[in-house]
């Protein structure tokens, strides 16, 4: 019940945002079909397991995680096994230019702000991100 009420707050805060002057952009799910290709805009190269590892020692050793309850930390002492499936992983989305749709998912906690513990307005959303989107989002 709790868990509604925030997902409910939480999620009307974009919506009123955008009410005020954004633009919203479409809802279907394949909006970047849409966005014309220009070969000229950004070129990216594709990335090297020694720049995934450098990547990956900048991560801190976190015990919290995302969705998929992973933390960073066994990421850092996984990482030989990984980078090679990391890389190609990753290769791949630069080259298409899409950013995985499983890697977007964030775990929101609310975290409480001041005053009154009952009002959901007196919290702010905390999100939780994968750590492999971490990892790709500081690559690129």
């Amino acid at each position: 019940m709790v868990a509604k009420i925030f997902n409910s707050y939480f999620c009307e805060i974009p919506k009123e945002l955008l009410q005020v002057g954004g633009k919203q952009r479409p809802t279907h799910g394949n909006y970047h079909l849409q966005i014309k290709q220009n070969p000229n805009l950004m070129f990216l190269c594709p990335v090297t397991e020694n720049e995934l590892k450098k990547v990956e020692g900048s991560l801190k050793n976190k015990l919290t995680a995302g969705l998929d309850d992973v933390p960073e930390y066994v990421i850092k002492q996984c990482i030989d096994q990984l980078t090679i499936p990391l890389t190609d992983i990753y290769n791949a989305s630069l080259k298409s230019g899409i950013f995985p749709d499983k890697l977007k998912i964030a775990k929101v906690i609310p975290v409480h702000k001041k005053g009154d513990a009952r009002d959901v307005s007196n919290y702010r959303p905390i999100s939780l991100l994968l750590v492999f989107a971490k990892l790709l989002e500081k690559l690129m």
